[in-house]
């Protein structure tokens, strides 16, 4: 009767510990104070995320002055990508799924509406079977753009992609 006693203490303890590392992990995803993963992919690279269900390809990714200052250094980055939805359910993409990593940090990305080429603030979606080349732009500043981050339910976890800036990345 001891015995059962123990190995039951022992089981909800070990239950509860397991339950409260999953809980902070997420808890650590959603409030983006998780760090960044290292780049696991390159530009030209296709790759896949969210369990298989995103295909994407970043097809270009350069660094240049800003209008407003064309002389000055290059702070605003262009990068375009291809993305393939192979679930059978849409994927919204937005700045919650394409993020950017700035000096190690977590940065915004925004999108431009492959239709009509319009800055997105909403969602971008692919249906079922759907591929999609989609255009965006990060403001970087004097920051090092460390790469661009994707993951179909939210770009700044721990399942996050990380493509990497290659050239791009120094402040020039």
């Amino acid at each position: 009767m001891i015995g059962l006693v123990v190995v039951t203490v022992l089981a909800v303890v070990a239950g509860v510990t397991f339950a409260a590392f999953l809980f902070l992990r997420h808890l650590g995803d959603w409030f983006d104070t998780v760090a960044p993963p290292a780049p696991s992919a390159e530009v030209g690279e296709w790759f896949t995320t969210d369990d298989g269900d995103l295909t994407v390809k970043v097809t270009s990714l350069a660094c240049h002055p800003s209008e407003d200052d064309p002389t000055g250094p290059a702070d605003d980055c262009d990068f375009a990508f291809e993305a393939r939805n192979d679930s059978d359910r849409t994927i919204g993409l937005d700045d919650i799924t394409v993020k950017s990593v700035l000096d190690g940090q977590w940065g915004s990305a925004t999108l431009r509406d492959p239709v009509d080429g319009e800055v997105s603030y909403g969602s971008i979606s692919l249906e079922p079977g759907e591929t999609k080349r989609i255009d965006g732009e990060i403001w970087r500043g004097s920051r090092r753009l460390d790469g661009i981050a994707f993951d179909a339910d939210d770009a700044s976890s721990h399942s996050a992609v990380v493509v990497d800036a290659g050239d791009a990345s120094s402040p020039q």
